[in-house]
């Protein structure tokens, strides 16, 4: 991927749903990338292949430091880290993932019934906070 990205910082792209023929579409999830390794996932729902052509857009980055909440106090931090500890313990849940303790989880919190479910949950219950 090719682009003006301005300056080597991480940069927001916002999930995008790229119709195609016959119900079909390109699916592009919300994206944290690096500018130095501008890399984006896009899953074509179609049997057949989809080329994307040098100069197609596909959607459009933006500033992270603009785009998410960012607690303006001890006490907003405070509620942003209860409500992230909250969704981490319903995708355990839901997932099937057995929680120590009821904290956000850190990357190998969690315990596991095998090794191969350890970098699953890492990846699953990563929560990103910005401060100023």
């Amino acid at each position: 991927m090719k682009g003006q990205f301005g300056e080597e910082k991480e940069w927001y792209f916002e999930r995008e749903i790229l119709p195609q023929t016959n119900d079909h579409c390109l699916i592009i999830p919300n994206v944290l990338m690096d500018a130095s390794q501008p890399y984006l996932p896009v899953a074509n729902t179609s049997n057949s292949p989809r080329i994307i052509r040098k100069g197609e857009i596909l959607g459009y980055l933006q500033d992270p430091e603009a785009t998410f909440d960012k607690p303006s106090g001890e006490e907003q931090y405070k509620e942003f880290k209860a409500r992230a500890e909250a969704y981490s313990s319903i995708i355990a849940e839901q997932a099937g993932w057995e929680m120590e303790n009821t904290k956000a989880a850190e990357p190998g919190e969690a315990t596991h019934k095998d090794d191969a479910q350890q970098s699953e949950c890492d990846a699953a219950l990563v929560v990103i906070f910005i401060y100023e």
